[in-house]
C-alpha cells in the first residue's frame, strides 16, 4: 500500500478517534503548539499499525499460497 494511502487512513482514523469533523479543524489541531504533538503521536501510532497490518496481511497471503 502506498505511503500516501496509509497516511490518509491514519488521518481519517485519528479524526474519527478524536471526534473531529473537518480536515480544516484537524489541521488546526496538528499545528496547535500545545496539543499538536499529541495529534502527531496519534498519526504515528496509527500509521505504524496500518503498516504492520499490511505486512501481516501480505505474509498471510504468501503463506496461504505456499500451503
Amino acid at each position: 500500500m502506498p505511503r500516501d494511502k496509509i497516511l490518509e487512513i491514519a488521518r481519517e482514523t485519528a479524526m474519527s478517534l478524536m471526534n473531529i469533523q473537518t480536515k480544516r479543524e484537524f489541521t488546526k489541531m496538528t499545528e496547535d503548539p500545545i496539543i499538536g504533538w499529541k495529534v502527531q503521536k496519534y498519526l504515528d501510532e496509527i500509521y505504524k499499525a496500518v503498516q504492520k497490518g499490511q505486512e501481516l496481511n501480505t505474509k498471510q497471503r504468501i503463506s496461504q499460497k505456499v500451503h
